[in-house]
């Protein structure tokens, strides 16, 4: 079975919904309007070290599949509201990888060097 690399997520500002997807297709976007490699500014994004016009950039191409005709200004209100609406939706695309995350992380716990008096 080919690995799933697509994420939805719904967000509501202001009484209207917007459904952020993000695939291969917004990461071309992306690439085209910033003319910046979309692989490394998603990391940037899981690492909290991105930009904020990227960081905007990642939303409105997240909100261009079912919102066509949204703007930046509107990427920027939703950000404004929802700023983990971006990390949602990534997290959405790669399951499997916040899944290994998280068993890295806790596998790490586990192996760490016991403290004094255990």
């Amino acid at each position: 079975m080919a690995n799933r690399f697509l994420g939805e997520v719904d967000v509501t500002v202001e009484d209207r919904n917007w459904r952020l997807r993000f695939d291969f297709n917004a990461m071309c976007e992306f690439e085209d309007r910033t003319g910046k490699d979309a692989m490394k500014a998603f990391e940037d994004v899981e690492k909290g070290k991105i930009g904020i016009r990227d960081l905007r950039m990642v939303a409105y191409v997240c909100m261009l599949h079912h919102q066509p005709d949204a703007t930046l200004q509107e990427a920027g209100d939703l950000l404004s509201r929802d700023m983990d609406a971006v990390m949602r939706v990534l997290r959405a695309a790669a399951p499997e990888a916040a899944d290994i995350s998280d068993a890295e992380r806790r596998g790490a716990e586990g192996n760490a060097a016991p403290g004094p008096g255990a």
